[in-house]
């Protein structure tokens, strides 16, 4: 039987983060990072982070996370793919919510790159914690790993190092192009951790589950 992780204390870590990116000395950290990563700017990681950064998209993210659930349902893993769907749409609620009512200006202008100018579905919201493109990112490539890593076979590790490669470097992007601050990125991944964890517990097979 796989121990599960615990949501009381994985929600109890998002709480404290989200508290440590209120306060000014992490708004000092946040601009330090920023300033720090784009002291190596160009025009090609302008270009090569625009289009990454494309891939966490809330479109293109809605349209991939529908046949992933897709797929579990044809290998009789619907528990999962319903607790991945309802994962995704509770994570988005508490992004929607927290840009709202959370106090956490973003990245001013004067620290954006200009990148590409990819357009894509987007609500203005007044603040920017926790980073949807973090949490979507990670979300989706948990569950890529929970659907096919297990019967990938010899491609099993360039699949779960090509996924982790692809989602850190979403985070350095998003702070390289000043979409986001470092404790937005943070943030992102840690909702996203916590809404899988009933993705994760469907995972496990049935009896493991009635123990």
């Amino acid at each position: 039987m796989r121990r599960q992780p615990g949501v009381l204390p994985l929600l109890l870590l998002f709480i404290v983060w989200t508290v440590v990116a209120m306060t000014p000395l992490m708004v000092g950290v946040d601009r330090a990072i920023t300033n720090a990563v784009q002291r190596v700017a160009s025009v090609t990681l302008d270009t090569g982070s625009s289009l990454l950064t494309v891939a966490g998209n809330i479109e293109v993210t809605a349209v991939l996370v529908l046949p992933i659930g897709i797929a579990l349902m044809r290998t009789r893993r619907r528990l999962m793919a319903m607790t991945l769907w309802a994962g995704f749409l509770a994570g988005g609620a508490v992004e929607g919510i927290a840009k709202y009512w959370l106090p956490h200006p973003g990245v001013p202008e004067a620290l954006s790159r200009p990148g590409l100018n990819v357009m894509h579905f987007a609500i203005q919201t007044p603040y920017a914690y926790p980073s949807g493109h973090a949490f979507r990112t990670l979300l989706l490539a948990a569950a890529v790993w929970m659907t096919w890593g297990a019967g990938a076979g010899h491609l099993r590790a360039p699949l779960r190092y090509g996924l982790i490669t692809v989602t850190a470097l979403m985070g350095v992007a998003l702070v390289y192009l000043g979409a986001h601050w470092t404790s937005e990125v943070v943030g992102g991944y840690l909702l996203a951790v916590l809404c899988l964890v009933p993705v994760h517990a469907a995972s496990a097979p049935v009896h493991s589950r009635g123990r």
